[in-house]
């Protein structure tokens, strides 16, 4: 990874957006062995079952790194929402590697871009299904951003359906179901 050069970190972040998501869409682990080239020299590894195989954190942290990257956002959140689909151990690695901090301030800084806030909706729903990870998307205004989208963009896409979905899991929690 080059650490503040904008259009590799853009391009690479596309890239696996595409492979993650797209027609014949790869698990992440195989996405990332295709993107980031093997230790080295060394022959490349089978990729293990929920592995992250060091896509996740690197994306995470250009998405800190560059945080007025449109681009960049749209394809990390959604990068974030397809690679959290799977079972517990996806979506721990997306929110040890930071996805829900980097979720919520690319819905706050971009709030009148519909198609970054639905991605964005659609990774909080998969990496705040427990009443910790919700607790700590509420504490840094996660709730907010998703109320700010359904207003704004209720209408676009699966906003209004992915938006509900995750207020309905902040509902789990007795303090949280009030801040909702």
């Amino acid at each position: 990874a080059f650490p503040g050069h904008t259009k590799l970190q853009t391009a690479a972040a596309g890239v696996l957006f595409v492979l993650t998501t797209g027609a014949g869409h790869l698990a992440l682990e195989e996405a990332a062995l295709r993107l980031v080239a093997p230790d080295r020299g060394a022959a490349p590894q089978a990729p293990r079952v929920g592995a992250d195989r060091g896509a996740l954190t690197p994306l995470c942290q250009a998405m800190r790194d560059l945080p007025c990257q449109l681009d960049l956002q749209r394809f990390g959140v959604g990068v974030l929402m397809a690679a959290t689909k799977g079972g517990n151990d996806q979506k721990t690695v997306g929110v040890r590697a930071g996805g829900i901090p980097v979720t919520v301030t690319a819905m706050r800084r971009f709030p009148k871009d519909a198609v970054l806030q639905e991605r964005a909706i659609g990774a909080l729903l998969n990496l705040c299904d427990t009443i910790g990870r919700s607790a700590a998307c509420a504490k840094l205004g996660g709730i907010e951003c998703v109320i700010a989208a359904l207003r704004r963009h209720g209408g676009a896409g699966r906003v209004a359906e992915l938006g509900c979905l995750v207020l309905l899991m902040f509902c789990d929690d007795e303090k949280l179901r009030q801040h909702v």
